[in-house]
């Protein structure tokens, strides 16, 4: 992962207004999808095919790998068909995958065994939206005006995230062909959008080298700076998603869940509109730009709200008896600091790769592609414990886990302490 200044060297001018509108519609719209396959499928394949926790992780892991192998092939593939071609191009892919994929699981046609296929092909294929939104909205921008695409952007597709997981207890029991159905409807929206877009942004080659905006290299400071917080950062944000994957892949089948009902999915989002919240904050202001050293902090406090969730959630210990409450007062209070801190490791993750690669398609790809691999390393390292021991708690994975954060902690503190 190169992390070096590097003057713009895109010929593409800004992105307009109708642009920016439009990109980051079509990553909402993809937000639904993703939401609904993704961090919503442990609802669904508990539901409809009585899944347990260990094939909920086994699920999630396989799925992010997809996500994580989607993200490393967009740069490539943006270079070889233009990042407007290729968001046009995926829709058709999608809907090719989504239309058998709703049949499927359905009981129209095929088995489980045709679902879960479909559902990994069209998670690898949608990863591909994000670095090329993250690019095309950053692209030849200073860092100030980058930072405020950034907010837009990531207010954009969480926003999402918080109405589809908050909704989809309500959704599954109302409209069971709800979840696989939206995705279907969202991306023939992106169809269409991505027509549009295709037409707002301006056609370049890659013959036509010189560069349309050059900015000024940041002093010898900020730049060590900005590369600290990028590692920092980019080993804080697979830890997060570590956290945050094997949540949802447990929680449905969490006691507390259980006592909840369809109400259950609402708390499970609370820690997505605390990262709204995040997001916002950090959009407002540009102090966090100049203190890397708080990404450790964020580490630390990730590691704490995930105990505060998963001990009340299992009705651990002094939990067993208390009124539920007071469990979920607890386990809410867990949710908004894991929220607070996936926003910032995501947003510093995010703003540091594209700020030091001028807009990059390829760092937008290494970001998406660490939300992979810790979705990858959190419900596996998880699956694998819950495998091997005996019991009906899931204590094992909630250790796996959590040892897998106090090493990112670690690593972080190391880095800290060399630079």
């Amino acid at each position: 992962m190169t992390v070096s200044y590097a003057p713009a060297t895109s010929t593409r001018p800004g992105i307009s207004t109708a642009g920016v509108l439009c990109a980051v519609t079509i990553e909402a719209l993809t937000s639904v999808s993703v939401n609904l396959l993704l961090n919503g499928v442990a609802f669904l394949m508990t539901s409809r095919y009585g899944f347990t926790v260990k094939q909920n992780l086994w699920l999630m892991m396989t799925l992010a790998a997809a996500y994580a192998i989607g993200a490393l092939a967009t740069g490539k593939v943006a270079r070889r068909f233009s990042k407007p071609a290729t968001l046009l191009g995926m829709q058709f892919v999608m809907l090719a995958l989504l239309i058998p994929l709703a049949l499927a699981g359905l009981g129209m046609i095929g088995s489980i065994w045709l679902f879960i296929p479909l559902l990994v092909a069209a998670m690898m294929v949608s990863t591909l939206t994000w670095p090329m939104i993250e690019s095309i909205l950053t692209e030849n921008c200073d860092p100030k005006k980058m930072s405020r695409r950034i907010t837009i952007y990531n207010l954009s597709w969480s926003l999402t995230s918080v109405i589809v997981i908050a909704a989809y207890g309500t959704l599954l029991q109302f409209w069971p062909a709800g979840p696989l159905l939206l995705p279907i409807i969202s991306h023939s929206l992106c169809l269409v959008l991505a027509l549009v877009l295709r037409r707002l942004l301006p056609k370049t080659t890659p013959a036509e080298a010189a560069p349309a905006v050059q900015h000024a290299a940041p002093d010898a400071d900020l730049l060590q700076s900005r590369v600290l917080a990028l590692w920092l950062s980019r080993i804080s944000l697979p830890a997060s998603f570590v956290v945050a994957n094997s949540l949802m892949a447990m929680y449905p089948t969490m006691p507390v869940a259980a006592e909840l009902g369809k109400a259950g999915s609402l708390l499970a989002s609370l820690w997505m509109g605390a990262r709204v919240a995040m997001f916002a904050l950090l959009g407002a202001t540009t102090v966090w730009h100049h203190r890397p050293k708080w990404l450790l902090g964020g580490g630390i406090l990730l590691l704490l709200s995930y105990l505060a969730i998963v001990i009340p959630g299992e009705r651990l210990s002094i939990f067993a008896g208390a009124p539920l409450w007071s469990v979920v007062t607890i386990m809410s209070a867990g949710e908004v600091v894991l929220g607070l801190m996936a926003g910032f490791v995501f947003s510093s993750s995010l703003y540091f790769g594209m700020v030091l690669s001028e807009g990059s398609t390829d760092h937008g790809g290494y970001h998406e592609a660490l939300i992979g691999v810790g979705g990858v390393m959190g419900p596996g390292l998880a699956a694998v414990a819950q495998q091997l021991a005996s019991g009906g708690t899931h204590l094992p994975g909630i250790a796996a886990v959590c040892g897998l954060m106090l090493l990112t902690i670690s690593a972080a503190t190391w880095i800290t302490v060399r630079k």
